[in-house]
């Protein structure tokens, strides 16, 4: 498991959360780190694409199956242009993404794991940025004085 968000300082490190809600009782709010999504992602994606390889190598294919939270999470994280992957075939990649309600109908995203030309969608897309600022905008923030100041503790 993965988290973020753990400080011992403020008790939401994992061990003393950890015992807070073993002692808790039923209805009090525990502080406690949270997942650290891009991390548990980054591996999850690598594996998507190295597994998906190595099926297609095999003859096969691979179809995971997630929920729309985290296809939503891709979407809006990663270069990763699903949109354009809606399809009713598979490919190399093979997502069916769908939130579990009974009326849901799952959507299967499909595509080839990289291409030649940079238009097309591919799921190697899945690790670009979702978006590139401006490098002016960049050269500008690093040109700007600190607003804060740096407190060096003394030596003893």
């Amino acid at each position: 498991c993965s988290t973020s968000g753990g400080n011992k300082a403020y008790g939401t490190d994992i061990q003393t959360a950890f015992r807070k809600a073993i002692l808790a009782r039923t209805g009090d709010q525990i502080a406690c780190p949270g997942i650290n999504i891009r991390q548990v992602w980054a591996r999850m994606a690598s594996q998507l694409i190295v597994k998906s390889e190595a099926a297609l190598n095999w003859g096969g294919k691979t179809i995971w199956v997630v929920q729309d939270a985290l296809t939503d999470y891709i979407r809006k994280n990663t270069g990763l242009r699903l949109q354009e992957m809606k399809s009713g075939m598979a490919n190399e990649v093979n997502i069916i993404s769908a939130s579990g309600r009974s009326d849901d109908v799952p959507m299967l995203f499909s595509g080839p794991i990289s291409v030649a030309a940079s238009d097309e969608a591919s799921f190697s897309d899945i690790l670009r940025a979702p978006f590139l600022p401006d490098i002016n905008v960049v050269l500008s923030k690093l040109s700007c004085p600190p607003t804060g100041s740096f407190i060096v503790p003394e030596q003893s």
